[in-house]
């Protein structure tokens, strides 16, 4: 995603992929020959659009976005998404965009533990840097969960009464999963939670994971807040369904869950999860 353009095109469609950034070079993987090799074609593929048939950006905020497509490198085709990531102008947003703890390698090195968890998740591919103007961007290439996220099923319900409550039992176990271990992940909406095909639940926003042990009710709270703020919410069946497998006093979480709720505190999303995205503006990077 020579001087500035906008790397969301203004004319943006389906059809229309971002544009590399200037000066793009790979940054991670820095071991493995296997993985270097196939990180390097993946980079080569990208500086030149090697994009088959039509993506689609999934998301857009300011000059950052996720763009989900097929590239094709290494002789075969592969279903990603791409993010990226321009730092802030300014000298804070220069020194930001340096910093080993950047929002990219924090998705990098949170796909890594959550993939030693064995919780399902989109495996990073490559993580490059560039420019865009005089901003650096960085590009994050990662294999993509195919599927739908609950938020979305939640919304048009449209799964059957045994699939809700499979999933809600799968949400649970990777909430007591992940805690269990001594981590936390802040960003357990449901719209970050991708049910594939096999009926396995994904965990796909890897940026926050963090050594931070008992915070089970805070991960169920960020699901239980989106869904609020979109104005779906699961049957009381299923939501115990999952608290009966995250936490070992489930009706004492229902009722901090429920006095959460009932406090009143504003839980609008800042982006509308279950909108498509504007592409009209070329500004929206």
């Amino acid at each position: 995603m020579s001087g500035y353009h906008p790397a969301v095109p203004e004319a943006v469609n389906h059809t229309n992929p971002p544009a590399a950034p200037d000066a793009l070079r790979l940054v991670r993987p820095k071991k493995g020959a296997i993985l270097r090799d196939e990180a390097e074609q993946a980079l080569e593929a990208l500086t030149r659009g090697a994009w088959v048939g039509e993506g689609r950006f999934a998301k857009i905020e300011g000059d950052h976005f996720t763009y989900l497509g097929e590239l094709e490198y290494c002789g075969r085709t592969v279903l990603v998404a791409l993010k990226q990531i321009v730092a802030a102008d300014g000298l804070w947003g220069r020194i930001r965009s340096l910093s080993p703890r950047r929002r990219s390698r924090r998705q990098w090195r949170g796909a890594e533990q959550l993939d030693a968890l064995g919780i399902p998740t989109g495996s990073p591919v490559l993580l490059a840097t560039g420019k865009i103007g005089n901003r650096r961007c960085d590009w994050l290439l990662m294999r993509h969960v195919p599927g739908v996220d609950l938020l979305r099923h939640l919304a048009n319900g449209d799964l059957s009464v045994a699939e809700e409550h499979d999933a809600a039992r799968r949400v649970g176990k990777l909430v007591a999963t992940i805690d269990s271990y001594g981590w936390f992940d802040r960003d357990t909406k449901l719209s970050n939670l991708i049910r594939v095909p096999t009926g396995e639940i994904a965990a796909i926003d890897t940026v926050d994971i963090q050594r931070r042990p008992g915070r089970r009710v805070r991960m169920l709270r960020a699901m239980l807040a989106e869904a609020l703020g979109h104005g779906v919410l699961p049957r009381r069946t299923v939501l115990m369904r999952a608290l009966t497998e995250a936490v070992e006093e489930p009706h004492k979480v229902w009722r901090e869950l429920e006095q959460f709720a009932k406090k009143g505190k504003s839980t609008k999303p800042r982006v509308d999860m279950l909108r498509e995205p504007s592409h009209a503006s070329p500004d929206s990077a």
